[in-house]
């Protein structure tokens, strides 16, 4: 028999064979074969390098935010708590945004590593069904948020004494800094020299 027949009719090799299982394996899965052959190093370091970047970021941005939500998170519960016992109702919807203010540093963390690396895909949906729920996030309210965390700083840092100067200092040097005075003694001049 030729080598030809031979290799017509005998069967596979162990390695097709546990190819073969490793292929239907990831196609059942969901797995590319092509990503399982070996990411660029390069490119998963690059990657990882510039997701911690902006872990640490988010560290400390996610921080500054998130204190001042939870202060009002807090006050909204304790709030709506008083009144749901003068009217006998539960405070569900105040419940579930302290719920969502306590997670929201953690959260921050999990959907930057989800959105890098697309893994949150079965998350998608109770993702979808919390988004429902709230209202998305406007330009203003975004505004609010960001006024309301330099306030809450602020004021924590001036009672703790990290801050010593107030609004009204402020307000007080830009009088006495007088910078349109100067411009319009500037101009004066200018129209003088003329």
């Amino acid at each position: 028999m030729s080598d030809q027949a031979y290799a017509r009719y005998r069967t596979f090799s162990p390695d097709a064979v546990a190819a073969g299982i490793e292929a239907a394996a990831a196609a059942e899965s969901g797995e590319d074969p092509a990503k399982k052959e070996g990411p660029d190093e390069v490119h998963n370091l690059l990657t990882w390098t510039i997701l911690s970047i902006c872990l640490a970021l988010w560290a400390g941005i996610g921080f500054i935010l998130w204190l001042p939500l939870i202060v009002r998170a807090m006050a909204r519960f304790s709030f709506a708590l008083a009144g749901s016992m003068l009217n006998g109702e539960r405070p569900v919807e105040a419940g579930d945004n302290l719920r969502e203010a306590v997670s929201f540093y953690r959260r921050g963390f999990t959907v930057a590593v989800d959105a890098v690396f697309q893994d949150g895909k079965k998350k998608e949906k109770k993702e979808e069904a919390r988004r429902s729920r709230r209202a998305r996030l406007t330009p203003r309210d975004f505004v609010f948020e960001v006024l309301w965390a330099a306030v809450f700083w602020y004021l924590l840092l001036y009672f703790l004494g990290g801050v010593t100067a107030s609004p009204i200092d402020g307000w007080v040097a830009l009088i006495e800094l007088r910078p349109w005075v100067t411009f319009v003694g500037w101009v004066s001049d200018g129209i003088v020299g003329l």
